[in-house]
């Protein structure tokens, strides 16, 4: 087995690798060098941390992304090649990442796993995490084009300092957010806003606040007005979290559910 990380790879074998380790996950998961580049930016993904592993033909065996933000860690990306998966290859993985983070002075590590990947679940428990939190996304399918009375286009700075309902996951800090990962928000010029991206015809929604369900309709419309995209997506809101109730209150498609875990260092 050959061992490297992505600082290594060269253009574009980063992604191939990623899609292949991803094979068979139970939501289909893609990148482009582009996609890839894009997520290893906004969330601080430190490629020299992040291993990358062959065997002796030069296959992709097992690859991880590793994001790093002052004492804190995050796994944005984990997987091994389907033949080789369960001869433990994924808790090899881990511990080479818990090297890494300890290594760097880091003093926790954090990542989200679909709740209903048992074996996931059962893999980073095993490896020392514990879940954290449950996160919940949402999806709405666009239906108007029209956008509502009162709300305007802006540029995301005056937004992204504003309080969040609950703390927000590693993909929508503020860090993230000034790091690039949106590039639109809309605003009734008071409570409700949102803060997006276009993402594969999806406006992704990293940012929202909202003081009712009305209030998260008026803002699906003021996102899709004017924008050639399919559907809204709000990525991993906590559980307990007022939007969250009031998303679902809206109407909106509850998609899939992750953990949040937690490993200290």
């Amino acid at each position: 087995m050959r061992r490297e990380t992505f600082a290594q790879a060269a253009a574009g074998v980063g992604a191939s690798a990623l899609n292949r380790v991803f094979e068979r996950y139970p939501i289909p998961i893609t990148f482009s060098s582009e996609q890839l580049h894009l997520h290893m930016i906004y969330n601080d993904v430190d490629a020299g941390a992040s291993p990358l592993w062959y065997d002796d033909d030069g296959n992709v065996l097992a690859a991880a992304l590793l994001a790093i933000r002052a004492k804190r860690g995050w796994i944005g990306g984990f997987g091994v090649a389907p033949e080789y998966r369960h001869h433990g290859y994924a808790a090899e993985l881990s511990n080479t990442l818990k090297d890494t983070a300890r290594a760097r002075g880091l003093a926790s590590i954090q990542l989200e796993v679909l709740s209903d990947n048992i074996p996931a679940v059962n893999a980073y428990r095993s490896a020392g995490f514990e879940i954290a939190r449950t996160l919940l996304s949402f999806e709405c399918l666009v239906q108007d084009g029209s956008k509502p009375s009162g709300f305007v286009t802006s540029t995301p700075d005056d937004f992204i300092d504003l309080p969040d309902a609950r703390t927000p996951c590693w993909q929508r800090e503020r860090r993230t957010l000034r790091n690039g990962a949106v590039s639109t928000a809309v605003s009734d010029g008071g409570q409700t806003y949102a803060l997006f991206r276009f993402n594969r015809q999806v406006g992704q929604v990293l940012k929202l606040g909202a003081p009712s369900a009305e209030a998260v309709d008026d803002l699906a419309a003021a996102i899709a007005a004017g924008r050639e995209f399919q559907s809204i997506l709000l990525l991993n809101e906590p559980e307990d979290s007022p939007i969250a109730a009031y998303v679902k209150a809206a109407g909106w498609t509850a998609t899939f559910t992750q953990y949040e875990m937690l490993l200290h260092i």
